[in-house]
């Protein structure tokens, strides 16, 4: 990401009155937005599909398939799509009080975790990258970053909305 990207996405966040939050509390609208988000990226993947439909979509000549010639405008709407996805994570995460970079790190340091014991890359006949003897998942550094940058505030009064044992007092 270029320099700045995040500091772009809070004065985006701001402008549009956005949440813009440095720390992770707990929210009882979670599922609710998670499905927004959803609904939203779903309709990114769709844009994703026709462009693959575009591209797969055979033309015939004389009788014989022929697929449409590759060019520059293909590129720029799966660009302008991709960075739409992006941008719509990323003002997410900061609604939420996640900051992303420091994610991302941890999600790539996974990566290379799943290197073989020499350093080879595994994969399977699909070309998926599988996880070596010494994968180490993010999710465990996730979570350490989370408790080190927040704590979790309870913000729900709902009757039926009970902070587990686990997290009673507990930050995240």
């Amino acid at each position: 990401m270029y320099k700045g990207f995040q500091e772009d996405i809070v004065k985006m966040n701001k402008m549009f009155d956005l949440p813009v939050k440095q720390s992770i509390e707990l929210d009882r609208d979670l599922h609710d937005k998670v499905a927004k988000l959803h609904k939203t990226l779903s309709g990114e993947v769709n844009e994703l599909l026709v462009l693959k439909d575009k591209l797969d979509d055979p033309m015939f000549r004389d009788g014989r398939p022929y697929y449409i010639d590759i060019n520059i405008d293909h590129y720029v709407e799966l660009a302008d799509l991709l960075g739409d996805m992006i941008v719509y994570c990323a003002s997410e995460a900061t609604k939420h009080g996640i900051y992303l970079p420091e994610v991302l790190q941890a999600i790539m340091e996974s990566q290379w975790s799943k290197l073989g014991a020499n350093g080879e890359v595994i994969k399977d006949e699909n070309g998926k990258f599988l996880k070596g003897e010494n994968y180490q998942p993010p999710e465990i550094m996730i979570k350490k970053l989370l408790q080190a940058r927040n704590r979790m505030v309870a913000v729900s009064k709902h009757p039926a909305y009970v902070i587990p044992k686990a997290l009673e007092g507990d930050t995240i």
